[in-house]
């Protein structure tokens, strides 16, 4: 499930109600209110991340864009930057460790000077019942959709709330 504001949609093309284009619709219009100087996009760069990513450079705001796979992340910098002219700022980060959640935190502070709207897009599901899943796979699910979206948001909040800041999209 995906919140902005007051607007829900399930995370699938098919959503019979909203589609990804109305949702990054919501979040352009949510962003324009908030007037930030820096927008932390973690799991930028395929799906509903890239969409997030393309409305906000889109609408000239500053990203600086984090995701797993490396390769998939830089060629969505590249397609960006290539696209609107907007020199795109990236770090790869595997969420499960804390370490890279503090690391990837600091890096987006020192490339925006300020996070001023953090996107939480990473997350990972299972098509299998919980009886079905090993264990090792249950804990991984849990560092990566409870542990680092926690992580992320201790890391971010202390200076958001410093200069009151009150923005935020968590997707899982």
């Amino acid at each position: 499930m995906f919140c902005v504001g007051n607007a829900y949609m399930n995370d699938t093309p098919s959503s019979p109600t909203r589609t990804r284009g109305d949702v990054a619709e919501d979040v352009s219009h949510t962003m324009i209110h908030a007037n930030p100087a820096g927008v932390l996009v973690i799991g930028a760069s395929r799906r509903l991340g890239a969409t997030f990513t393309h409305a906000l450079v889109e609408s000239r705001y500053r990203v600086f864009l984090g995701a797993r796979n490396e390769q998939q992340l830089r060629a969505h910098a590249e397609s960006i930057e290539r696209s609107f002219e907007m020199r795109t700022e990236w770090s790869r980060v595997d969420l499960r460790s804390a370490d890279e959640c503090s690391t990837f935190v600091a890096a987006g502070e020192s490339h925006l000077g300020s996070i001023d709207v953090p996107i939480n897009n990473a997350g990972v599901g299972s098509n299998k019942s919980l009886t079905e899943r090993l264990r090792d796979a249950i804990v991984d699910t849990l560092a990566l959709n409870l542990d680092a979206a926690m992580l992320l948001a201790r890391g971010v909040l202390p200076r958001m709330l410093a200069r009151a800041c009150d923005r935020g999209i968590n997707h899982r």
